[in-house]
């Protein structure tokens, strides 16, 4: 329950707050959340910190943290495959609150955006500092001591996704996103729920071993170990065949 609301000037204000034992609130759809397992009665909002810019710069995409799904949607700069991802959260009145930060830096094995920004061999700068690190060191981000501040995509690459879900509102049992510049150099990523988020490098012939790496977890309503297994291979399977035919035709 919150109890207490800052309002953050900047980035350094909310960083000095946090340090203060307040909590970061971004959109606010994780803190509202029932069963949200951000706990805390003291919060501070980054809406006024400047983090909803979007930018070409080079041969990536600048986005800051606290642009919403719908900021990102209505951008003519966002790729087709990053606004497939956003579109996973059905909910507009969602897709109007939640930012993309906060999306990621909840590290939900559900995520609808993780894997995709992986794909797309994406950095992440934090309040902490020390420059631009991939999302591969999400589970480094400490929410009691920082928040991501902004995400870089790389352009270039040619991305695909899919989500399984038993609806189109309901959490997904897994999104996947297959990344890369060739047949030869890709990166497979898959939020598994109740499982885990696990990525690899690959090629079209090692495709099959990505479950290898993946501890399956059975679940009351997401399924048994062996059904997860053969959800993710599928899914796998169809994701390689697409991006094969889309790399292909340099689409």
């Amino acid at each position: 329950m919150i109890k207490e609301l800052e309002v953050a000037k900047n980035v350094k204000d909310a960083v000095k707050l946090i340090k203060q034992g307040y909590l970061p609130y971004a959109g606010g759809t994780e803190i509202t959340r029932l069963g949200s397992f951000v706990k805390g009665e003291k919060f501070v909002s980054l809406k006024n910190c400047a983090l909803d810019t979007i930018e070409e710069i080079g041969d990536e995409i600048k986005i800051g943290a606290m642009c919403t799904f719908t900021d990102l949607i209505k951008s003519p700069i966002i790729p087709d495959a990053l606004k497939k991802a956003l579109h996973f959260c059905s909910s507009l009145q969602k897709r109007n609150m939640a930012t993309i930060g906060g999306n990621i830096q909840m590290h939900r094995d559900d995520s609808y955006l993780i894997p995709t920004l992986i794909a797309y061999d994406s950095e992440i700068e934090s309040s902490y500092g020390k420059g631009r690190h991939p999302m591969f060191i999400l589970d480094d981000i400490d929410l009691k001591r920082e928040f991501i501040t902004y995400i870089y995509i790389k352009k270039n690459r040619t991305v695909v996704s899919d989500r399984i879900a038993n609806t189109q509102a309901s959490h997904a049992l897994i999104t996947a996103s297959i990344g890369g510049v060739s047949k030869d150099e890709f990166v497979i990523s898959a939020a598994i729920k109740d499982t885990a988020i696990i990525s690899m490098l690959g090629d079209p012939s090692t495709y099959a071993t990505f479950q290898d790496g993946i501890t399956f977890k059975s679940d009351v309503l997401y399924g048994s170990k062996e059904y997860k297994k053969y959800i993710t291979a599928t899914v796998i399977e169809g994701l390689v065949k697409e991006y094969e035919k889309k790399i292909g035709g340099n689409k």
